[in-house]
């Protein structure tokens, strides 16, 4: 008999779900794994929803290794331009910006929710 992976560091993404949102259970296990990375495609026990783990966040969709990504974004952060990130990472242009573009209208949302009356 196969033993059953615990995502232990995944929540439901189900808002319908009884264990949405609820930390430090065993209900999301991993279904499969795909793309290059390894990426978890992962199943809540209790209602069936079936997720990425790379689900609600900027990284999502993208399909390039999640280092290249890094590198994007590091170089992103300390300055340097599309173009010029583009040929140091040898990541195309546009996928440059689509990481900048979703990256960036994270970083704002996360912004606005945890900083506030200052």
């Amino acid at each position: 008999m196969a033993t059953t992976e615990i995502a232990h560091d995944t929540v439901c993404v189900n808002p319908k779900c009884d264990e949405y949102g609820v930390e430090c259970r065993e209900n999301v296990t991993v279904r499969s794994r795909y793309g290059v990375d390894g990426i978890r495609f992962l199943r809540c026990r209790r209602c069936r929803a079936e997720f990425s783990e790379r689900h609600g966040t900027p990284l999502f969709g993208l399909r390039i290794l999640h280092e290249e990504i890094v590198s994007v974004v590091n170089h992103l952060a300390d300055g340097t331009g599309v173009r010029k990130t583009s040929r140091l990472t040898g990541v195309s242009r546009e996928t440059v910006g689509r990481i900048l573009k979703r990256t960036g209208n994270h970083a704002r949302e996360v912004h606005d929710r945890l900083v506030r009356d200052l």
